[in-house]
């Protein structure tokens, strides 16, 4: 949860102060909102309908900060499947539960795999057909790409399931060994011998 430290918490007292809610349009309670460092953007409430625990808020934080975590839309074939480059993906649905929860660990493990492997997820509802192209029957499901050989060749769209849970340690140890096995090492081994 390193985004703590680029965002303050503060906390207004509706019945104290009713200009202020009242000028913010505030009218239900709790409301939580976020508003971004310049004043120009528009700020984001927490979704009345998600869980109001530690997990979901910080993801749903998480998902407003800058990450190395890329999100993907259309443009899956080209960005995945057509690199040389690996690509870790989670396939995630918002409205799940262990998605939400599952969110931070995918972050950092981003961190730990940063210029090794490039990190990205696929919003399910959003984009369903990719989803149902990669073979995709339960949430969140993280699958492993490990590049192209020649620029110009496709990956198959199923990648190669990787397991998961809240050590990404463990995770970042797997996906290196899935790679080693195919070869597609070279970013640790170029890192190991300096």
């Amino acid at each position: 949860m390193d985004f703590v430290f680029w965002v303050s918490f503060g906390s207004v007292d509706c019945e104290a102060f009713p200009d202020i809610c009242d000028g913010e349009y505030v009218h239900s309670y709790p409301t939580i909102r976020l508003y971004r460092h310049r004043h120009d953007l528009q700020p984001y409430d927490y979704p009345a309908n998600w869980w109001r625990n530690a997990q979901s808020m910080a993801h749903w934080l998480s998902e407003m900060m800058p990450t190395l975590v890329q999100r993907l839309a259309g443009d899956f074939h080209s960005t995945v499947l057509g690199s040389d480059q690996p690509f870790l993906v989670d396939f995630y649905a918002p409205w799940c539960g262990h998605c939400v929860q599952f969110a931070p660990t995918f972050d950092k493990l981003a961190k730990l795999l940063e210029g090794k492997v490039r990190l990205g997820k696929v919003d399910c509802d959003r984009f369903g057909h990719i989803c149902q192209m990669a073979g995709i029957q339960a949430f969140p499901s993280v699958m492993l790409y490990p590049g192209v050989d020649r620029i110009g060749d496709r990956q198959n769209a199923n990648g190669i399931f990787v397991r998961h849970g809240n050590d990404e340690q463990r995770m970042a140890d797997e996906v290196r060994e899935m790679l080693r096995q195919r070869g597609k090492d070279k970013h640790w081994q170029e890192r190991d011998e300096l």
